[in-house]
């Protein structure tokens, strides 16, 4: 039982080693804990209620959607805000980060997708154009006041970042982001959607609605095979994030009792060399194949990943790169009345 917010908890999610555990909460806080002890290491306070977080693939950073329409990225060691993600006109509802760390999806209330730089706060996408608008308005009461709910749309991501899943009413839509389109429209829901997500290999889709039932959904795929290659400069941030993630931290926990912010941010913070065995190095290998990158050859990216360790001095700058589209990516299917 982890105990600490004083409003309604909206969203929970773990950072990739398992370690953090992070809540955002309509009390406008975003906390980190202690897995193993439950222990809240870290309360960010933000101007929003928090619907919705998700920590950023190297660790330390989190994304938090909020009801004042602003996308927020919160850096864990310090506790502060960092980046601004200002463009959506209603409540931002649900989130997601690339693979690679360098690309934000977010859905919101003004009933649009949209694709950010990490890096930059640059919006470089919004996707529009659902088919319906919402069949239903219902409300809820606390001692918070009284709040009218519009069925808002929820959001996956593929793991190649090339695919963006939306609920929205009784529908789930896959979109292709680069090109804005919609390619499925899939029914079956006898109401709203709220909750949807993929698998990383791309191949299930699950959704969930207030008619009270959870749907597993086939995707199938065309893909084009570019060939084999032993190295792609667009697969890098992958490694960075993970020899960020194998790098020790700073400094580690006491046992019990409160830590002190310096403690904290040593346990946040990590310096020295990565190390990592064969089974992360595999994890690896199925990272890179979930996000595009199926084509490079292990030895290829044992070797960059040793060359980018001897130079290792610590993780890079707090912010993610920029994002990179992947050859080879997957090509839905058309269908003949949804082409």
């Amino acid at each position: 039982m982890l105990e600490g917010h004083t409003a309604t908890v909206g969203s929970v999610a773990f950072t990739r080693d398992g370690a953090w555990a992070i809540s955002g909460g309509w009390d406008k806080s975003v906390r980190c804990w202690e897995w193993v002890t439950g222990r809240c290491v870290r309360a960010c306070d933000i101007p929003g209620s928090v619907f919705a977080v998700v920590p950023t693939p190297a660790g330390r950073h989190v994304v938090a959607a909020c009801s004042d329409n602003v996308l927020r990225l919160l850096d864990l060691v310090s506790g502060g805000v960092v980046q601004s993600y200002l463009g959506h006109t209603g409540q931002t509802s649900s989130v997601q980060v690339t693979l690679d760390g360098g690309s934000i999806l977010s859905g919101g209330w003004d009933d649009t997708l949209r694709v950010w730089e990490v890096g930059t706060g640059q919006c470089a996408r919004v996707v529009q154009g659902f088919l319906e608008p919402p069949k239903s308005i219902f409300g809820t009461v606390d001692e918070y006041g009284v709040y009218l709910w519009n069925p808002t749309r929820q959001v996956a991501l593929s793991a190649d970042g090339h695919w963006a899943v939306a609920g929205r009413n009784h529908l789930v839509q896959l979109w292709e982001l680069p090109s804005g389109r919609c390619h499925r429209t899939v029914e079956g829901h006898a109401a709203a959607v709220n909750a949807v997500d993929l698998c990383l290999d791309g191949r299930w889709l699950v959704s969930g609605g207030d008619d009270k039932s959870l749907r597993l959904w086939e995707l199938n795929w065309d893909y084009e095979f570019p060939g084999w290659r032993d190295w792609d400069d667009g697969a890098r941030p992958h490694l960075s994030n993970f020899l960020t993630r194998h790098t020790p931290p700073c400094g580690r926990l006491p046992p019990l009792g409160v830590p002190t912010e310096q403690q904290v941010r040593e346990a946040l913070a990590r310096r020295g060399r990565p190390a990592w065995t064969e089974a992360d190095f595999d994890a690896l290998m199925r990272t890179l194949a979930w996000a595009g990158y199926g084509w490079l050859r292990p030895e290829g990216v044992r070797r960059e990943l040793e060359r980018m360790s001897a130079d290792w001095d610590g993780p890079g700058p707090p912010i993610g790169t920029e994002a990179s589209t992947p050859t080879g990516v997957c090509v839905s299917k058309p269908t003949s009345d949804n082409p």
